[in-house]
């Protein structure tokens, strides 16, 4: 607990310095892959606040098949469009678990690294949490928007609920 309580309070004054504006934020989905085993979950969220990222709003849920259609509907016309909505998802056939929607600020597309896990880093460099955790190139870990996408994707999961609780919970 006496970590957790020194991250939160590391982290506390940069909340109260952020200027609450959509433009700056990000959607940040940790997918089930990584939100089912505890222990990396744990370590993945400790990386990103280690790197400075801030998280200014979070809650642990399910996708729902129209959400998840709505949030990747960028790829439908791609071929791995219908896995990436299946493995986000609960249907009928398949439960894929919850998911993570995270109010994120700061570098995040560099610390998760390519959603392509290849060509895999030269020895001494440091790789990125998809290229340590990653199962495939869909399940890769999370999601993160981009700078064009932000505003949209935030808004199908806002209101996001202050963060402490839930990253209590995962870190204890």
């Amino acid at each position: 607990m006496r970590h957790v309580e020194g991250l939160l309070l590391r982290i506390a004054p940069v909340f109260k310095r952020q200027v609450n504006t959509m433009s700056m934020w990000s959607l940040m989905l940790l997918k089930p892959d990584i939100v089912a085993h505890r222990p990396l979950l744990q370590q993945a969220v400790r990386e990103l606040l280690d790197a400075g990222i801030v998280i200014n709003g979070a809650q642990k849920l399910h996708l729902t098949k129209e959400k998840a259609q709505e949030l990747y509907g960028d790829h439908k016309d791609k071929f791995f469009y219908s896995r990436l909505v299946r493995h986000v998802t609960r249907t009928v056939l398949v439960f894929s678990g919850p998911v993570i929607a995270m109010r994120v600020s700061g570098n995040v597309r560099s610390i998760l690294g390519s959603s392509r896990l290849y060509p895999i880093p030269e020895i001494g460099v440091r790789s990125s949490l998809r290229q340590r955790y990653a199962l495939s190139d869909v399940r890769n870990v999370a999601h993160t928007s981009d700078a064009e996408a932000a505003q949209r994707e935030l808004a199908l999961f806002e209101p996001l609920p202050p963060p402490e609780p839930l990253l209590n919970e995962i870190l204890t």
